[in-house]
């Protein structure tokens, strides 16, 4: 999902680079919910079924996660470039973001399912 942040980079440096955004993002209990919902429907309907970009696209908009074109700015974080390209990115950590899910937020498998 957020590899589109990076969509000229190749697998192997846009893959690091989203390790690094994972290591703080303050969203990983939305994204296990969202794990466990998306495990759950392809293994009922089958995964040729079921697209999972359009099922993160769709899971993440009902669970507010970060858009990725919005992921960067959000959460503080710049992109560091050295002679090849971008090398690393750098949190802003006196920029944080409240990951308290609102009222309107699905907390649990059924209640996403249920959105879906």
């Amino acid at each position: 999902y957020y590899l589109k942040i990076f969509p000229e980079l190749q697998m192997k440096t846009a893959s690091g680079l989203t390790t690094s955004l994972w290591s703080k993002d303050p969203f990983r209990n939305q994204w296990a919910l969202v794990a466990e919902v998306y495990s759950f429907v392809r293994d009922e309907i089958g995964r040729a079924n079921i697209s999972l970009p359009t099922f993160l696209d769709i899971a993440g908009s009902i669970t507010d996660l970060i858009p990725p074109s919005l992921y960067l700015e959000t959460f503080g974080w710049t992109v560091d470039f050295d002679k090849d390209g971008p090398s690393d990115v750098i949190k802003d950590e006196s920029i944080t973001v409240d990951a308290t899910p609102g009222d309107r937020v699905p907390r649990t498998e059924v209640e996403l399912l249920r959105r879906l």
